[in-house]
C-alpha cells in the first residue's frame, strides 16, 4: 500500500512540473511571437505520442513545426493540415525494416499506440516509443508486434511564389549532407585511382621496358588489377549514393509539385487547359530527370577529372596549358550553339503546350465529334499544330547534330595537335606522353560531357519558365487560418458586388441576404444573371471586390476554404466520377465512412435501387466517361456523394436536372427530410415547389423574394419564368 501510494504521489508531482514547465515554455512562446494565444496555441509537449512521432519524422524531413492547436494533438489528420503537409498509408511488407523507405509513424498492435520508425545509415529502422521513451532496433520479432500499415509523410513547398532559389533549396532538404558527403568522396577516390593506368603506362615505357624488367611487369599487373577492383568499389558505391539521393529527390519533388496544383485557387484552372497544364506540371519531373540522369553525373566526372589535369600537369605544365586552350574553345563553342539552340526550343514548348491542349479537348469530346461527322475537319486542324511542332524540333535538333559532329572531331584534332606540339616544341619520353595522351582523352571526355550536360541546364531553364504560373500563383490558404468547428449551417451575405477581371460589367451588385440554419432556399433567374457566378463566390471559388460572407458569424477571408469545404455537401454542373467502384465515389478519401454509409447516402439520393439491381452491388467498376450509367444515375450518385458525411449545409447547382419526375420526386422527399441547410441554383422550376425561400436575380440584383406561391401570387418576374418552362 505504501508503495501504490508513493508511486501515485510521484506520477502527480511529475504531471503537475510537465504542467508548469509547459506553461513556462508558452509563455516564452508568447513573447516571441505576441499572435499567439496561450489559451488556444500550446508547444509540443510529452502528453502527445502521436505528436511526438510526428515531430520526430516531421525533423527527418526538415519541417518545422510550430506551435498546434491542442484540440488537434491527438489526430492525425489535423496535425498534417495544421503543419501543411499531406500523408498516405503505406503496407509494411516482407522485409521492410531492412531497406530505407524514408521515415514512418507506425501503430502498435497490442495498444494501438503510436510510434517512430527512423532510417540508420545502413538503411535499417529504429523504434522510439513515445509512451516508454524508450529506443529499440527493429527486428523481426518487433517487426511483429507492429501493424501492417504505416504513415508516410510528404514535405509540401513553402507557401509563397516560388523562385528558382525555393526549388534548389527543397531539392536540397530531401538528402542530407551526409549523402552528398559520401557521394563526393567515393567521386574522388574513384578518380585518384583511375590515374593508375597513365601512370602504369609511364612506368612500363620509361622503366621496365627499357631495361627489361619482365618479372615488375608481373608486380604492376597485380597492382594495377588491385586499383581496378578498388576503382569499381568505389564508382559502385557511388552509384547506389546516387540512386539513394536520385529516389529521395523523386519522392519529395512529385509529392510537392502535385500537392502545389491540388491548392491552387479554383480560379486558376479557369485560364489553363487541361492539356497544357499537365506539361507545364510534368516540367518538374523533367527538370529531376535532367539533373539526375545527365548533369549531376557529368558535373562530377568533370570535377573529378582535375586529378587528370593535375597528372598532366605534372608530366609537362607547357603542353597542358596548351591543351586548355583547346578545351576552352571547346566551351566557347558548345556554349554558342547551345544559345542558338534556346531560342527554338523555347518556341517549341509554346507549340508543344498548344498541341497537348488541342488533343486534350479532341479526346474528351471524340463522341461529340464524331456524331458531327467532323473527323477531317480536326485532323486538319491538329496537322496544322503538329507540322509546326515538327518543323521547329527539326531546327532544334540540328544543332544537336552539330554538336554531335564536333565533339566526334574534337579527339582527333586534339591528338594531331598534341603530336604536333610535341615534335616541334617539347622532348617527352614515350612513357610520359603515352601516359600525358591517356590522361588527356579521359579528361578531355569528362570535360565534353560536362559541357553537353551545361546545355541540358538552359533546357531546365525553358521547363522552369513554362511552369512559372504553377509556381509563382499562390496557394487558397497562405497563412493559418481559421477552422471551422461545430458547423450549424448558417450563412449570411453583405453588400456583396462582383466583377470579373478586364470585365467592366458587374456580375452581382450589392447583395444582401441571411440563410438561418435548416432553410431550403433557391436562387433562380434568367440565363446570365448571376446564380452560378454567386455559387462560386460562396464555395470560395471567387472573391469579390466588396462586401463580406459569413459562415455561422465568421468571415470567409478569414476560415481556411479548404478545410470549410470539407463540412459542405456539394453537387456542380460540372461535377465528374472517378474511374473506380460506386462505392469509392460516394465515400472518397474518407477513411472514416464504411460500406452502410454509403447504402444510407444512396438511400436518400433514390439510387438504392438501381445499385442493388447492378451484379456487383456497391462494388460495381465505372469509367470515367459513365459508360455504364445513365444521366440521371450519375446526377444521383454525385448527390449520394454530396451528403454521404451528412453535412450541415449542402449547394446544388441544378443537380436534378437529368432526372425524370418519379426519380426526382424520390429525391426531393428524400432532401427534405435531411436535416441539414439546403442551397440549389435552378433552372428547373419545378424542383423547387418545396423550398421555404425561393431569391429571384436579374441583372445580378435579387429582385424578388419570397417561397413558391406567394412568389406565383405576386405575378413577377418569378412566374414569367414557370410559365416559360410551362410552355
Amino acid at each position: 500500500m505504501e508503495k501504490e501510494e508513493f508511486d501515485k504521489k510521484f506520477l502527480q508531482k511529475k504531471e503537475q512540473e510537465n504542467k508548469h514547465m509547459q506553461a513556462a515554455l508558452t509563455k516564452i512562446l508568447n513573447i516571441i511571437d505576441q499572435k499567439n494565444n496561450s489559451s488556444e496555441m500550446l508547444l509540443l509537449s510529452n502528453d502527445s505520442p502521436l505528436l511526438t512521432a510526428f515531430s520526430l519524422v516531421a525533423d527527418y524531413h526538415n519541417i518545422k513545426i510550430e506551435a498546434i492547436p491542442e484540440k488537434s494533438k491527438t489526430d492525425l489528420k489535423s496535425i498534417c493540415d495544421v503543419v501543411g503537409v499531406r500523408y498516405r498509408q503505406v503496407l509494411l511488407e516482407g522485409d521492410w525494416w531492412q531497406q530505407d523507405s524514408g521515415p514512418l509513424i507506425a501503430y502498435l498492435k497490442a495498444d494501438q499506440s503510436p510510434v517512430a520508425l527512423l532510417p540508420e545509415s545502413n538503411g535499417k529502422y529504429t523504434l522510439y516509443n513515445p509512451l516508454t521513451k524508450a529506443t529499440q532496433k527493429v527486428d523481426v520479432d518487433l517487426a511483429e508486434k507492429l501493424k501492417k500499415t504505416a504513415i508516410y509523410i510528404y514535405k509540401s513547398f513553402p507557401n509563397k511564389a516560388l523562385t528558382t532559389k525555393d526549388l534548389l533549396l527543397f531539392g536540397r532538404q530531401s538528402f542530407s549532407l551526409k549523402d552528398i558527403l559520401f557521394l563526393f568522396l567515393s567521386g574522388i577516390m574513384g578518380g585518384i585511382l583511375a590515374l593508375a593506368i597513365p601512370r602504369a603506362s609511364a612506368i612500363i615505357f620509361n622503366v621496365i621496358i627499357p631495361e627489361g624488367e619482365k618479372g615488375e611487369i608481373w608486380q604492376l599487373a597485380v597492382i594495377l588489377l588491385a586499383a581496378v577492383i578498388a576503382k569499381s568499389l568505389f564508382e559502385l558505391t557511388r552509384s547506389f549514393s546516387f540512386v539513394h539521393i536520385k529516389n529521395k529527390l523523386s519522392f519529395s519533388l512529385h509529392a510537392a509539385v502535385w500537392d502545389r496544383i491540388l491548392a491552387l485557387p479554383v480560379s486558376f484552372f479557369k485560364d489553363h487547359q487541361a492539356g497544357e497544364l499537365a506539361q507545364k506540371a510534368m516540367g518538374i519531373i523533367k527538370i529531376k530527370d535532367l539533373f539526375n540522369d545527365l548533369v549531376i553525373t557529368s558535373i562530377l566526372a568533370g570535377l573529378f577529372s582535375v586529378f587528370y589535369y593535375l597528372f598532366m600537369f605534372s608530366i609537362s605544365p607547357g603542353l597542358t596549358l596548351t591543351v586548355t586552350l583547346i578545351i576552352l574553345l571547346t566551351f566557347l563553342l558548345t556554349l554558342s550553339l547551345a544559345l542558338l539552340q534556346l531560342k527554338y526550343k523555347r518556341e517549341l514548348q509554346k507549340e508543344i503546350n498548344q498541341l497537348s491542349a488541342y488533343l486534350f479537348q479532341v479526346i474528351s469530346g471524340i463522341s461529340k465529334i464524331r456524331a458531327a461527322a467532323a473527323e477531317n475537319r480536326f485532323f486538319f486542324h491538329w496537322t496544322e499544330k503538329f507540322t509546326r511542332q515538327r518543323k521547329l524540333t527539326l531546327k532544334a535538333q540540328s544543332f544537336d547534330n552539330y554538336l554531335t559532329a564536333f565533339t566526334a572531331f574534337l579527339p582527333l584534332v586534339s591528338a594531331v595537335f598534341i603530336f604536333y606540339f610535341v615534335s616541334v616544341n617539347e622532348i617527352l619520353s614515350i612513357g610520359d606522353f603515352i601516359a600525358f595522351n591517356a590522361a588527356f582523352i579521359a579528361f578531355q571526355a569528362a570535360i565534353i560531357s560536362l559541357s553537353l550536360s551545361l546545355i541540358k541546364v538552359l533546357d531546365a531553364r525553358i521547363y522552369l519558365d513554362n511552369m512559372k504560373c504553377i509556381l509563382k500563383t499562390l496557394p487558397e490558404d497562405t497563412e493559418r487560418k481559421k477552422i471551422v468547428s461545430n458547423f450549424e449551417g448558417e450563412i449570411e451575405v453583405n453588400n456583396l458586388s462582383f466583377k470579373y477581371k478586364n470585365n467592366e460589367n458587374q456580375i452581382l451588385e450589392n447583395l444582401n441576404f441571411k440563410i438561418k440554419p435548416g432553410e431550403y432556399v433557391a436562387f433562380v433567374g434568367p440565363s446570365g444573371s448571376g446564380k452560378s457566378t454567386l455559387l462560386r463566390l460562396l464555395l470560395g471559388f471567387e472573391k469579390a471586390q466588396i462586401g463580406s460572407i459569413y459562415y455561422d458569424d465568421y468571415n470567409l477571408d478569414k476560415l481556411s476554404v479548404k478545410e470549410l469545404r470539407k463540412e459542405l455537401g456539394i453537387v456542380l454542373q460540372d461535377s465528374q466520377l472517378m474511374s473506380g467502384s460506386i462505392y469509392s465515389n460516394i465515400i472518397g478519401s474518407s477513411i472514416d465512412l464504411n460500406v452502410e454509409d454509403a447504402w444510407k447516402a444512396a438511400r436518400a439520393a433514390g439510387l438504392e435501387d438501381d445499385i442493388r439491381n447492378m451484379p456487383m452491388g456497391m462494388h460495381t467498376i465505372i469509367n470515367q466517361g459513365q459508360q455504364s450509367l445513365s444521366g440521371g444515375q450519375k446526377q444521383r450518385l454525385l448527390i449520394a456523394r454530396a451528403v454521404v458525411k451528412k453535412p450541415k449545409l449542402i449547394f446544388f447547382d441544378e443537380a436534378t436536372s437529368a432526372l425524370d419526375n418519379k426519380t426526382q420526386s424520390l429525391v426531393t422527399t428524400a432532401m427534405n427530410q435531411f436535416k441539414a441547410t439546403k442551397i440549389i441554383i435552378a433552372h428547373r422550376l419545378s424542383t423547387i415547389k418545396e423550398c421555404d425561400r425561393i431569391f429571384v436575380l436579374a441583372n445580378g440584383r435579387i429582385v424578388e423574394t419570397g417561397d413558391y406561391k406567394s412568389l406565383i401570387k405576386k405575378g413577377g418576374l418569378f412566374k414569367n419564368l414557370v410559365e416559360r418552362q410551362m410552355v
